[in-house]
């Protein structure tokens, strides 16, 4: 729901008005002691369900730019859980190297584990490769995902990061 800001739950205690301040500690501490730290991230789904679910963020934005929708206006649900983001819409991609900059450069992170990266097309998974190795030592940074080959409806041109099109992303996912 929040891509922006981790969940305040997870605190030792709340933090009012200073949410992530503990887990900027927490990661400088295992950084001081050579770990490096890895978000798994999820941009495969929402929280907002299929046509029936609530309406809280994307779907009150722009509904038809978010979400795979079938020709009818039902959601896609190639990720099992009610709908599947458009990721390879510029304006969802965008979206997602934001988030992503965002916990590098306020957070420290050192790399990203992608949920379900077999329904994010090879085009999106590229640019947010070389986006990143844009960033202060971004070169750095770790990605990969889950490829798994995922029962899918796509348009012939566009071409999953699964196992089977490995060699067509960049060589650093």
């Amino acid at each position: 729901v929040s891509y922006f800001t981790p969940n305040n739950a997870y605190c030792s205690k709340p933090e009012r008005n200073k949410e992530g301040n503990e887990l900027k500690r927490v990661i400088k501490e295992l950084h001081d002691n050579g770990i490096e730290v890895i978000l798994d991230v999820v941009f495969n789904h929402t929280a907002e369900g299929n046509e029936d679910g609530p309406i809280f963020s994307f779907k009150g934005i722009d509904n038809n730019v978010y979400y795979m929708l079938t020709p009818d206006g039902y959601y896609y649900n190639f990720s099992g859980c009610g709908n599947t983001l458009n990721c390879n819409h510029p304006v969802v991609r965008n979206f997602i190297m934001d988030c992503l900059r965002h916990w590098v450069i306020a957070y420290r992170i050192d790399g990203f584990r992608f949920d379900l990266m077999g329904l994010h097309d090879v085009d999106t998974m590229n640019y947010i490769r070389k986006s990143l190795d844009k960033l202060k030592n971004g070169k750095k940074i770790i990605m990969y995902g889950e490829a798994w080959e995922l029962d899918t409806y796509c348009d012939s041109t566009v071409k999953l990061a699964t196992q089977s099109n490995m060699s067509s992303l960049y060589h650093r996912i």
